[in-house]
């Protein structure tokens, strides 16, 4: 019996935004920032059309996939940048990719663009 899930592309950005949102949730109840790595796994999944990563992702601190893409979200920014989260949502519209309603960044792309600033 395949473990596999088709999410038709119809419906891939309602389950994206749901996970999300539940993500978001238990983040804020529980106060647990971790996401395990099968999570990552399916919200790149969702993200990119249903395409798999190429190698398992990370979720020790940034989203890293094995790949070698790091990815920071907007709190990492924040702080990097010592800025508000609202300016980090700024630049991660300019440079950066939407996963649901959550910006982030890689991490190459931004030190590239922070350099140049």
């Amino acid at each position: 019996m395949s473990r596999d899930v088709v999410v038709p592309d119809s419906l891939r950005e309602v389950v994206l935004v749901a996970l999300l949102a539940e993500i978001r949730r238990r983040r804020v109840s529980d106060g647990d920032s971790r996401i395990r790595p099968e999570v990552l796994a399916l919200i790149e999944a969702l993200r990119y059309g249903g395409t798999q990563p190429e190698e398992s992702t990370s979720a020790s601190g940034s989203v890293r996939a094995d790949s070698g893409t790091v990815w920071l979200t907007t709190s990492e920014v924040a702080a990097a940048m010592k800025c508000s989260e609202r300016w980090a949502r700024e630049i991660a519209h300019r440079i950066g990719a939407r996963t649901g309603r959550q910006w982030l960044i890689e991490r190459e792309t931004f030190e590239q663009w922070r350099h140049s600033a």
